[in-house]
């Protein structure tokens, strides 16, 4: 186990250095900023303080998108995981809709809500929302039916049944769920900003692109990956304990 841990980190290491390779080469060209311009623009970000309130507009954002989602998504994933009859109502419309681009539908919200941090959220949750519903749902149908009769033997209520016998179980493709809810809700964020907001990470970068200041630009896109990175290193190390108990 030890040794894999080391292989792993070993391989981390390597493509890490292999990226920053590829970028340092690309960097010859003028429409890509190298990554020690990129990184002192994102410093001066911090020490200037223009970067403040696009991050505090991004991360809030982002904060409600998972509240909504993981609320929305792994309690509607455990009724539908139970329920045989409306899982096979709603799994064909739930994928099929998983499926569509979620782009297409930033119109309709935009008409619906406006320019505005709610059509980010709405944006932001159609995005996450999703693997956690598919995640959860599938995990319970294909849980073992013993752990179900073993919960209603002694008598356990719909609360305990959920806290001691559907989560637990599914506890490992939960994760996954949340980890893919995590970094897609960062993507149709970003993608909502982009397109139409007047703050937020995804407009300072639209906004760097546009007056060509691709190291300002590279330097946002650098700390959006590190912010990626750093939850999906959470989840990762969550999954590791997780897989030491089940």
């Amino acid at each position: 186990m030890k040794r894999d841990r080391i292989i792993v980190t070993i391989g981390s290491v390597f493509i890490a250095i292999l990226l920053f390779i590829i970028w340092l080469l690309a960097s010859n060209s003028f429409v890509v900023a190298s990554p020690v311009a990129s990184v002192k623009a994102l410093c001066s970000g911090f020490t200037e303080g223009w970067i403040y309130p696009h991050l505090k507009s991004t991360l809030t954002v982002l904060l409600m998108t998972y509240i909504i989602s993981f609320i929305i998504g792994i309690g509607g994933g455990v009724i539908l995981g139970i329920s045989s009859f409306l899982r096979e109502v709603f799994e064909g419309i739930i994928l099929s809709l998983y499926a569509v681009p979620k782009i297409i539908l930033y119109p309709v919200l935009l008409t619906l809500f406006g320019i505005g941090s709610t059509t980010l959220i709405v944006m932001g949750v159609i995005h996450a929302i999703f693997p956690l519903l598919i995640n959860t749902m599938t995990g319970i149908k294909d849980m073992s039916k013993t752990y179900i009769k073993v919960g209603k033997s002694y008598n356990a209520n719909s609360f305990q049944m959920l806290r001691k016998i559907y989560l637990p179980a599914i506890s490992l493709p939960l994760v996954t769920g949340l980890k893919m809810a995590c970094s897609l809700g960062i993507i149709g964020v970003i993608l909502g900003e982009i397109f139409a907001s007047k703050e937020g990470m995804g407009q300072i970068i639209m906004r760097s692109y546009a007056l060509m200041e691709l190291d300002r630009m590279y330097g946002l896109i650098l700390l959006l990956f590190l912010l990626a990175f750093m939850i999906n290193i959470l989840f990762w190390r969550l999954e590791r304990r997780l897989k030491k108990v089940f």
